[in-house]
């Protein structure tokens, strides 16, 4: 997929000096198209959360639809419909800024499927 991945964006967002759950937070809230890398709205936004993080405010525990980009908000409306089934939440506990996130590329590979199952599901209803 096009975009910043882990392997480029990572190194940008330690310079935060920010700890690895918040980053791992901030990452999750900013890919919201869940491809695993983030298109250049993505990387602002997530930038936009490191400088409130930096100032002291933590990551919302999700998106306000004002933090969503525009061509992004189709996303929210779907995460914000009611599901008929009880599927689990896809999450990226495994983050990328952990040590076992970064160098577990069959975990990555495995999750990166799972989202893209989650999305076509979410597309087909």
């Amino acid at each position: 997929s096009s975009g910043i991945n882990a392997e480029y964006g990572r190194p940008e967002f330690m310079k935060s000096g920010l700890s690895d759950e918040t980053l791992s937070t901030i990452w999750r809230l900013s890919d919201i198209s869940k491809t695993g890398s983030l298109s250049a709205d993505e990387f602002c936004l997530a930038m936009y959360l490191i400088e409130n993080a930096q100032r002291g405010k933590d990551p919302p525990p999700s998106l306000t639809p004002a933090l969503v980009p525009p061509q992004y908000r189709h996303f929210l409306l779907k995460e914000m419909a009611p599901s008929s089934t009880s599927a689990p939440t896809l999450t990226r506990q495994d983050s990328i800024f952990t040590k076992a996130g970064f160098e577990n590329k069959k975990l990555e590979n495995f999750n990166k499927g799972e989202q893209e199952l989650e999305r076509r599901r979410l597309e087909i209803k």
